[in-house]
């Protein structure tokens, strides 16, 4: 192989090309392929548009609140349904007939009364179980409300009031028997209330049944426009009734058959729109972020999460477009600024958003919304590892949706009155779509597993010091660990003050020296006797064991499944720099040395964090070799070491600027001078 890298910048070349264009392809196919209504309006506001012609006939829909005002209107008059059950009656009658029998209240001379009482009350009970004894406890209007009785599934209507309920039954057969003062009234009453039981009972199943039919026949049009008829005028005020108009139109775009839609041509418009945007994500990229397009990793993640918001948006809008907002459209950026930076997460959001607005009905106002709860995302969400902090960020997003959507519903409607039952289950909708967006911290993790790419979010899970390999190192090797915290603090420092990632560089700092934990009474820094393991080891002895600290890093690193970007670390924060002090010890000793047994293996810094680690972590190991430094001696020292390194071209690989450069000694500088609690000293 000739030119492996110009082999390896071709693969990358195609991969993205194959990428975007699949991208593209994918998009489209998923698109819905039916009319939308092009133009936008506002209740109030005049139609800017050419003067509009029906293209073909349409019913005019009617609004939700004269569809509200009808369900009304069939459920204040919608019919009660009762049950008759006549096949209880000849028992009860019975077992009344018997206990009347039984009666030893009536004196001698009533015996013909005795005889005729069972007869009757019987004849009474009949007459009333005829007409119905129903139970008490239906909630009925009026006593003069027309029900309707099913016996043995023939269905009659009735009025309500010429029904029987047990009270007034027992009452209007003691009155016929005429026996209020008499010996018979008590225990007469008495065995009525204990054995009559009433033979007709509310359904609630059937009035349900027939309401929910009644309800269904609901006609929800009111009347056929034609085609070529006009619609409304450029510069006419879109009226209620225009709205009824262009609402009705708009639907019927919506609800025509696939037959009569031109698929080639909408797919080669979708296909136009859809590329320009992909178009112009990748120049986004090339200008602004071209590490992502280097990497096939980043670029697989980007594309893929695009996609599946497009996918799922697609699907939804496929089964009912009215649940649109339930999807957790900010969830993209949120899930992005932890892998990318806070510019590229906005601007994927918003071209996402704009491919979704091609296909959705109110394309500004889902635009405008999701756009500006995007912004709010990005700028003003903080750091979502803590829970509050998530909440918070959920909390801020919700508020957005609301106030943006009641905002465009007042603008349409003009009152805050008009909003209806539609709009508060859109808001309904935005709340829950906030909950949604909770499970983009699994989504986080999810990504980092599947795509193998590090989430600022673990970067910073790898900072607390009571890490597993923290505290190991903090036990075993307690001066390198110190060592660690202090060019932790430094090199922070320096990456903030040009605008590098430092919470990236403070956790490389912290983990850069870990391979120290093998042989840590080798470094100085561990030392703690005036004895020196190296005066028993030959300086190439001393310098390959020194050395040797990186690969045993990069080995405890892998084991401890440390990510690949803390890895780039350790393996760079020497570069291929020469371990100078042994190597001059042999050159005294021994005139042939070769100088590539004291050089570290490399790699050198290839980015502005590793640059930042090898200049901070070189210094502060320097500077602690100093007794008593002065502010001269910490600038000097700084100077000296960073022009050796520039000297040995370590950062030749690197992105860093002199500019950096300077403003890196700058800070180190300042930092050394703080921990030394030196001055400048003034002439006396």
């Amino acid at each position: 192989m000739f030119f492996p890298n110009l082999e390896l910048k071709n693969t990358r070349k195609v991969y993205r090309i194959s990428m975007f264009v699949f991208a593209i392809f994918f998009t489209v196919y998923i698109f819905p392929k039916k009319n939308n209504f092009q133009y936008e309006y506002q209740k109030g506001k005049p139609w800017m548009n050419k003067t509009l012609y029906s293209k073909f006939d349409f019913p005019i829909i009617k609004s939700e609140k004269e569809i509200e005002a009808e369900e009304n209107i069939i459920k204040n008059n919608s019919k009660l349904y009762f049950i008759k059950n006549d096949e209880i009656v000849p028992n009860i009658l019975e077992n009344i007939s018997k206990r009347l029998s039984l009666l030893d209240v009536i004196p001698y001379r009533d015996i013909i009364e005795k005889n005729n009482l069972s007869h009757r009350v019987l004849r009474h009970l009949k007459e009333i179980y005829n007409k119905g004894l129903v139970k008490s406890g239906v909630n009925i209007k009026s006593a003069d409300q027309v029900v309707s009785i099913v016996e043995d599934n023939v269905y009659r209507d009735i009025i309500f009031e010429e029904m029987y309920q047990k009270d007034d039954a027992i009452d209007h057969i003691i009155q016929k028997l005429e026996i209020e003062n008499s010996a018979l009234y008590l225990p007469v009453k008495k065995i009525l209330i204990e054995l009559i039981v009433e033979n007709v009972s509310f359904s609630k199943d059937k009035t349900d049944k027939f309401l929910e039919r009644e309800l269904q026949n609901i006609i929800y049009t009111k009347g056929l426009v034609y085609e070529n008829t006009k619609i409304i005028a450029k510069g006419d005020i879109v009226t209620s009734e225009k709205m009824e108009l262009l609402d009705s139109l708009k639907k019927g775009y919506e609800n025509r058959l696939e037959g009569n839609v031109d698929i080639v041509s909408i797919t080669i418009g979708f296909i136009v729109l859809v590329s320009v945007l992909f178009v112009s994500l990748y120049i986004f990229l090339k200008n602004f972020n071209p590490n992502v397009l280097k990497s096939n990793k980043h670029l697989s993640l980007l594309i893929t999460i695009i996609l599946f918001i497009l996918f799922i948006t697609c699907t939804i809008i496929n089964i009912d477009s009215s649940y649109l907002y339930v999807i957790p459209f900010c969830s993209l950026p949120l899930v992005l600024r932890t892998f990318f930076d806070n510019k590229l997460a906005l601007f994927v959001h918003i071209i996402t958003i704009l491919m979704i607005g091609i296909v959705v009905s109110n394309g500004f106002e889902f635009m405008f919304i999701q756009i500006v709860a995007g912004v709010i995302t990005v700028l003003y969400v903080g750091n979502i590892v803590k829970r509050a902090n998530l909440f918070i960020c959920v909390s801020r997003i919700t508020i957005t949706y609301i106030v943006t959507y009641i905002a465009f519903t007042v603008i349409q409607s003009g009152s805050l009155t008009d909003i209806n039952m539609s709009n508060m289950l859109n808001i309904m909708m935005f709340l829950f779509s906030g909950l949604l967006t909770l499970f983009a911290h699994p989504l986080i993790y999810m990504c980092e597993k599947i795509f193998g790419i590090t989430s600022y979010i673990s970067i910073l899970e790898l900072s607390d010091t009571n890490s597993r390999v923290l505290k190991k190192l903090a036990n075993k090797a307690p001066g390198t660990f110190q060592h660690s915290l202090q060019v932790a603090n430094i090199a922070e420092a320096a990456a903030m003050e040009i605008g590098a990632d430092y919470s990236l560089v403070r956790v490389g700092a912290l983990y850069h020296d870990i391979g120290k934990m093998f042989n840590p009474l080798y470094f100085i820094e561990n030392q703690r006797t005036g004895s020196n393991l190296h005066d028993k080891l030959s300086p190439k002895e001393s310098a390959s064991i020194i050395i040797d600290h990186v690969t045993k890093g990069i080995s405890i690193a892998k084991e401890n499944k440390l990510p690949n970007k803390v890895i780039d670390f350790i393996s760079t924060h020497h570069g291929t720099s020469t371990v100078k002090y042994f190597y001059k010890l042999e050159l005294d000793s021994n005139e042939k040395v070769n100088k590539e047994d004291f050089k570290y293996k490399g790699p050198k810094p290839f980015s502005k964090e590793t640059s930042i680690l090898m200049i901070v972590d070189s210094i502060e190991a320097a500077s602690r070799s100093i007794n008593n430094p002065t502010i001269d001696d910490i600038d000097a020292l700084v100077e000296k070491i960073v022009e050796d390194q520039i000297e040995e071209k370590q950062f030749k690989d690197s992105e860093i600027t002199f500019k950096d450069i300077t403003k890196i000694k700058e800070v180190v500088k300042s930092k050394l001078t703080d921990i030394y609690h030196l001055r400048v000293e003034y002439p006396s």
